[in-house]
């Protein structure tokens, strides 16, 4: 089982100078707030992986690939692994193996088939892997079938590394509940 509380790595922060560790939960103020002024602090969390649970695998493609390298640095490699894939059959493949806990999926990748496609395509050989869908549409019509497909979310364009990270997290906290509430687990 996963202990997810969270996504930032101890072990690096990028954005900010001063971080501390309080009750084992990593806090993190803004590095421009003046000296003298109480800085507002905002936590986030640390996921803590188990020895009974490999790291959380993650699809990216689009956009989503330009920020691989900073995740696995961020969050960690221990914690996260990023597979990226390069088309549509290479997608499914890596989703229907089994070697992916969720998708980032971008709406402007290319591909011979549109993301709706795609994650119509996934529903028939996983109902639950959770897909966030990165798009610059907006459409009343588009966002509704991305839901009704079961989209974990729907966030649009441009994505933002913070915005990715929150997803990230939000996945993982599916699995872990997944995770607990499944008596099969060990």
């Amino acid at each position: 089982m996963v202990n997810i509380s969270g996504y930032i790595n101890t072990s690096y922060c990028p954005w900010h100078r001063h971080c501390m560790m309080n009750g084992g939960l990593l806090r993190h103020g803004r590095a421009t707030d003046p000296p003298g002024r109480p800085v507002p602090q905002r936590e986030t969390m640390v996921a803590l992986p188990t020895k009974n649970r490999k790291p959380f695998g993650l699809v990216v493609t689009g956009e989503a690939e330009t920020w691989q390298g900073v995740l696995e640095q961020i969050v960690g490699v221990d914690t996260l692994t990023t597979y990226p894939v390069t088309g549509d059959r290479e997608l499914l493949n890596v989703v229907e193996s089994g070697r992916v806990d969720a998708a980032v999926l971008d709406d402007e990748a290319g591909w011979v088939h549109d993301v709706l496609q795609l994650l119509r395509m996934i529903r028939r050989f996983d109902t639950v892997l959770p897909v966030v869908v990165v798009t610059t549409r907006r459409e009343r019509r588009y966002l509704e079938n991305a839901l009704r497909l079961a989209a974990f979310s729907v966030v649009t364009k441009p994505l933002e590394l913070e915005e990715l990270l929150r997803q990230i997290q939000r996945m993982m906290e599916r699995m872990d509940t997944i995770l607990r509430n499944d008596p099969e687990q060990p």
